[in-house]
């Protein structure tokens, strides 16, 4: 596809006229295959506007939950990295925890009321926090200091770093369970305070009657649900989301949720946009129907070559996905992914729609032979399939008769 501008310029536009409440606010994904640099596409649009500084950008989030992602890793001063990269690898399942607790209690202290309702509505569960180390303490006034990373306060007692108050209500608290959907602000600023010296904490999913440590849960249930929480956390009027690959290790169910949930969750803010790169059709497809959705953007294989020194934000090759390439998931997967699903029955439809064409006008028959042979190179083609377009191309060219222009009729009787 020849563009007038390259990806990066295109969804910079798009962006401004979401934060300027030109359009909007939009959502956008993007796609293509692996190594075409959509990675690096969000990494160049956090850094433009990290580096531009513009009043017109509160915040950019950069929300992923791959150890791969392209952010530069770090808070800037308007980049906000929400990543797994802040922890090493080995350690990144027993401190998520204590993070996504860090998150909640941030949200409170914000008097993000909608925690409590969406947490329960989009994920159907409540967050109890519970310290271990505190269970088999008697005396926790005197004995806080047990319970947290000694590194955190060096040379100095939690009797210095906290305040009276606050270090009773802590040594209360901790002693038990708190249930983060009844806590105040008041008490959540304690509780920030306390998290930060890094105790160890257990974060106990409730959902209806049970209650499971979330260290427990499958790798799909921790990220949809860190997802969901870093965004309720730091969402706000004219902030840039930026989403790296939210379907890893998603169930289906919860790919086809992601767009409804993620819109439901920003649907207090204004002038916000979010930018998506995902391999999911379950995902872009379920975006499709929605007003929200600004484009899809193909990111064209060919893109980003290896050692070629040149930025995916630079090249002019992509396309936007026009509205017949996304009818439906198993339409979407072999148009933009360039896939045949086992059985589909796309493969189907456009040999019969390109043999049709070319029988009603002689003047796309060199269209529909060249929609057959672009048909032909999608991976996962069946044998038989191949030989039915081959077939359907022979009719095209040989068989099918030529077919004359239309003669106008002149209807016009005025002269008369």
């Amino acid at each position: 596809m020849d563009n007038n501008q390259t990806i990066f310029d295109k969804i910079i536009n798009d962006i401004e006229n979401s934060l300027d409440g030109k359009k909007g606010p939009s959502a956008t994904y993007v796609i293509g295959d692996n190594g075409t640099g959509k990675s690096r596409l969000l990494a160049s649009i956090c850094e433009y506007y990290d580096d531009d500084c513009p009043d017109n950008v509160t915040s950019v989030l950069c929300i992923t939950n791959s150890t791969n992602d392209k952010f530069i890793y770090g808070d800037g001063k308007k980049r906000k990295y929400l990543g797994p990269r802040n922890v090493g690898n080995a350690i990144f399942q027993s401190l998520l925890s204590r993070e996504i607790a860090k998150l909640i209690v941030k949200a409170i202290i914000k008097n993000k009321k909608q925690l409590n309702t969406l947490l329960p509505e989009i994920l159907g569960i409540e967050f109890i926090l519970e310290f271990p180390k505190t269970k088999d303490k008697k005396t926790l006034h005197t004995k806080l200091d047990d319970t947290i990373d000694k590194r955190k306060i060096k040379n100095t007692t939690t009797n210095q770093l906290l305040d009276a108050e606050r270090r009773k209500w802590l040594a209360e608290a901790i002693a038990g369970s708190i249930n983060m959907r009844t806590i105040t602000v008041k008490n959540a600023e304690h509780l920030d305070a306390y998290l930060e010296l890094n105790p160890n904490v257990d974060l106990i999913i409730k959902k209806q009657k049970s209650h499971l440590n979330f260290n427990l849960l499958s790798s799909g249930e921790k990220n949809r649900i860190a997802t969901t929480v870093k965004l309720i956390a730091h969402a706000e009027n004219n902030c840039i989301v930026l989403i790296d690959e939210p379907e890893i290790s998603l169930h289906l169910k919860w790919q086809m949720d992601f767009h409804s949930s993620l819109i439901e969750i920003m649907g207090k803010y204004k002038n916000y946009h979010i930018v998506i790169a995902t391999h999911s059709p379950v995902i872009v497809s379920e975006a499709v129907a929605d007003k929200n959705s600004e484009a899809i953007f193909v990111m064209q294989s060919d893109m980003h070559q290896a050692g070629s020194g040149g930025e995916p934000s630079e090249s002019k090759n992509y396309r936007v996905a026009r509205p017949g390439d996304i009818e439906s998931c198993e339409k979407l997967t072999l148009n933009l992914f360039n896939i045949v699903t086992y059985n589909s029955t796309a493969p189907d439809l456009r040999i019969t729609e390109a043999v049709l064409d070319a029988a009603e006008s002689q003047g796309k028959v060199n269209e529909s032979i060249n929609l057959l042979n672009d048909l032909l190179i999608k991976d996962g083609l069946p044998s038989d399939k191949k030989f039915m377009i081959n077939e359907a191309i022979d009719l095209i060219k040989y068989h099918l008769p030529a077919r004359p222009a239309p003669t106008l009729i002149n209807t016009d009787n005025s002269h008369e």
